[in-house]
């Protein structure tokens, strides 16, 4: 008997760690409008897509969608309490700890700036970024045109202290930037500038422990292009 249990359990635990559907997948994202946010319509743009790509994975599992503070959900998520979390810009530090798919969007960055700015140099300009948001290649325009950062609790704040003129540039994704400029009045006279086209476009991921994501990270990523195959995740994409 003993033998007899011992056999079936080890083979639940195998069929696990090799992709066994599971009947449901818990989820963790943060507060990144228009991307993510639990007041937002569907969770948001990338919510929406990463729970299309899990219902494409599993099919009939449920899809359970939390949201925290960003460094409690990715410890979280590290720690197994959730199978996934996004969505996450690429750093090798995350890179140790995680497994990230396939890019679920990419993100075109611009600089926004008042209507009246001289935005024809970026020399000795004070340029405005959330903590928490990847810099990426901007450290290189910073050290290059001797620029000051300046980096706030939140989005928000960056445009609030764009709009009053205390920095001069505030880098963010174009959706960012339309969605504080079509949501808060104060904010509807900014302009925006495309930046540096070397760091344009920049994709964000999902991202999956490595104690125990290896094969559900592998299973996402062909659901993820098959959607994209199906038209499914341009519709999706369209909708915003």
């Amino acid at each position: 008997m003993k033998k007899g249990y011992l056999l079936v359990v080890c083979l639940l635990v195998s069929l696990t760690a090799y992709g066994q559907s599971p009947t449901q997948i818990k989820l963790v994202s943060g507060d990144y409008p228009p991307f993510t946010g639990q007041s937002l319509p569907g969770g948001g743009l990338v919510t929406r897509l990463v729970q299309a790509t899990f219902a494409q994975t599993f099919d009939g599992a449920q899809i359970k969608v939390s949201f925290e503070p960003w460094a409690r959900g990715l410890a979280n998520t590290e720690n197994q309490k959730y199978q996934a979390t996004f969505p996450y810009f690429r750093n090798e530090q995350r890179a140790a700890a995680f497994y990230f798919s396939q890019p679920v969007i990419f993100i075109e960055n611009v600089f926004y700036h008042n209507q009246s700015a001289d935005t024809k140099s970026y020399d000795k300009k004070t340029i405005c970024l959330p903590l928490g948001y990847a810099k990426g290649r901007l450290d290189e325009l910073i050290q290059a045109h001797d620029m000051t950062l300046i980096r706030p609790a939140s989005m928000l704040q960056c445009f609030k202290m764009l709009s009053k003129k205390r920095v001069d540039l505030l880098a963010c994704s174009k959706r960012v930037g339309e969605f504080f400029t079509d949501h808060y009045p104060q904010f509807q006279g900014l302009k925006f500038s495309p930046s540096d086209p070397a760091m344009a476009l920049v994709p964000l991921y999902v991202i999956f422990p490595k104690k125990s994501g290896h094969a559900i990270v592998s299973r996402f990523n062909l659901a993820l292009q098959q959607l994209k195959h199906s038209g499914s995740y341009q519709e999706i994409l369209d909708s915003y």
